[in-house]
């Protein structure tokens, strides 16, 4: 029997707040074979359009996208997110400014990973 999302999200955070960030990063990744297990086995995944994208690609798309949008809104060149560590605190100001008003949307969202 599954977890409901509610559960799987306390559990998730209590490995954050306790720092378990090694058994966290393990607790995704199992989420993410389940959901590619079930999905394999859902035999009307075609006709719902029910699809999966791990973990690695999700994550990619979206630093990606965030990458894009930060370097287009401050001017920047950046080429990885690690490098906004290196940046003038001025700049981090204006970026943390910009990213919170920002909404990410994935319009073919179901349940998938971009949507977290």
């Amino acid at each position: 029997m599954f977890d409901d999302k509610d559960t799987l999200t306390r559990k998730f955070e209590e490995l954050i707040k306790e720092r378990k960030y090694r058994k966290a990063h393990q607790f995704l990744s199992n989420l993410d074979k389940k959901e590619e297990k079930f999905l394999q086995n859902y035999n009307k995944r075609k006709k719902e359009g029910v699809y999966y994208t791990n973990y690695d690609l999700s994550k990619f798309i979206v630093e990606e996208a965030i990458l894009l949008y930060i370097n287009n809104k401050l001017k920047l060149f950046l080429k990885d997110l690690n490098q906004i560590i290196d940046l003038n605190y001025s700049i981090k100001q204006k970026l943390q400014k910009s990213l919170k008003k920002l909404t990410i949307c994935d319009r073919r969202l179901k349940s998938g990973q971009i949507s977290l």
